[in-house]
């Protein structure tokens, strides 16, 4: 693990974790051809909660580029409570990467909202929304008495 300057880009085993404190969402590009294993998964999971300092947040997964995640990764990443993730969009844009992210989304059964986007901008749109939505989130509409209101 390295982690950059600012303490908010740590490189891993597998990829690159940018913690964008403004919008609550944690990027991660996974690198060209990353075979991830459970080992993986589990570093990758502590350093998040270290990266978001344990606050609610969306991830950002940029999926093109990986080469295979283990079946024992996949079922971490879908069972795991130990980060405060709201949801997940998984950026693909190759029948491989879509297939990888359907596979986890139709098998694994993750217990947070999953979704694939081909476009970045979608995806962090997505995240946002669903930041805003959550009442225990910083970035969430709230009226001046601190209730949630609606943002459609």
């Amino acid at each position: 693990m390295h982690k950059g300057g600012d303490n908010n880009i740590v490189k891993t085993r597998t990829g690159v974790l940018r913690w964008d404190q403004e919008s609550k969402i944690l990027f991660v590009d996974v690198d060209e051809g990353a075979r991830e294993t459970l080992k993986d998964a589990i570093s990758n999971n502590k350093l998040a909660v270290e990266i978001t300092q344990n606050t609610c947040f969306g991830m950002l997964i940029d999926i093109t580029k990986i080469g295979n995640i283990d079946a024992e990764a996949r079922n971490f990443y879908a069972t795991n409570t130990n980060t405060k993730s709201l949801g997940v969009a998984m950026l693909t844009n190759s029948v491989i990467s879509r297939v990888l992210g359907n596979f986890f989304i139709g098998i694994n059964k993750p217990i947070r909202s999953v979704k694939l986007f081909a476009d970045k901008v979608k995806a962090t749109e997505w995240l946002q929304q669903l930041i805003a939505d959550n009442p225990t989130s910083p970035n969430a509409n709230r009226t001046s008495a601190g209730q949630v209101i609606n943002a459609s």
